[in-house]
């Protein structure tokens, strides 16, 4: 009787054990299994953790599900415009002479280095929390290979108005800034410096592109800011 009473412990004991290490083996598991992102401890609490990029996957193909889920390329004040071949991006490997097919502008890369492993960095929002992801990348054609994501502790970049926009576009494009420049209703002006009249031109934001009209002419400026896409987002 005793001896069963001791086998009977024993085998309890070894199943409490069993029990007691599971989740910890499971969350080791799920921390350095394949597959899981890079800075998952980090997330918002509303991510989808399957739509996040993970280490050693191609940028090509983290971007799409980026996309897919909603998130939105943010771009960076400062950064040059970055231009990638589609076919290249698509083998995964450098091409042997030069892209003659389609190439595609990827605004939210903020800089690849030119040297070393061939660094990459590359920054989204966050369609729910907007805050900022960063997606590091190494290696060929750049960006190359996921090899970690860090989210931002704040906000990411706030949205200018569309008047903003349209005053650092006639600031860059003209050098007309301060208060000698007004904007209503979407048309934005200055005094004239030959006759003493006033230039005008009709403004309109898509995005980071500003187009100024006068005459039946347009003019494109485009911000490394990302502008208001609709005078609707700028009601109270």
């Amino acid at each position: 009787m005793i001896d069963r009473i001791l086998t009977s412990a024993i085998v309890s004991a070894t199943a409490l054990l069993a029990v007691a290490c599971t989740p910890a083996q499971n969350a080791q598991d799920t921390a350095t299994g394949a597959g899981a992102p890079a800075s998952a401890a980090a997330e918002p609490a509303d991510t989808d953790a399957a739509a996040l990029p993970v280490v050693g996957q191609s940028y090509w193909a983290a971007r799409r599900q980026l996309l897919a889920a909603g998130y939105e390329p943010l771009v960076i004040d400062g950064s040059v415009p970055f231009t990638v071949c589609v076919a290249e991006m698509e083998a995964g490997e450098p091409l042997a002479g030069e892209c003659t097919g389609e190439t595609l502008d990827l605004p939210e890369v903020e800089g690849c280095a030119g040297t070393g492993m061939a660094n990459c960095r590359t920054n989204w929002r966050h369609p729910g929390t907007g805050r900022q992801l960063s997606v590091f990348t190494i290696g060929e054609p750049q960006p190359g290979e996921v090899s970690d994501i860090a989210w931002d502790n704040g906000t990411a970049q706030a949205a200018i108005s569309t008047e903003d926009a349209c005053r650092q576009a006639v600031q860059a494009q003209f050098g007309q800034q301060g208060p000698a420049v007004t904007f209503i209703d979407g048309v934005i002006s200055w005094r004239a410096p030959v006759d003493g009249g006033r230039l005008s031109f009709t403004c309109a934001v898509d995005g980071n592109a500003v187009s100024l009209t006068r005459d039946g002419e347009t003019q494109i400026v485009t911000l490394n800011a990302t502008a208001d896409r609709s005078a609707q987002q700028e009601a109270p």
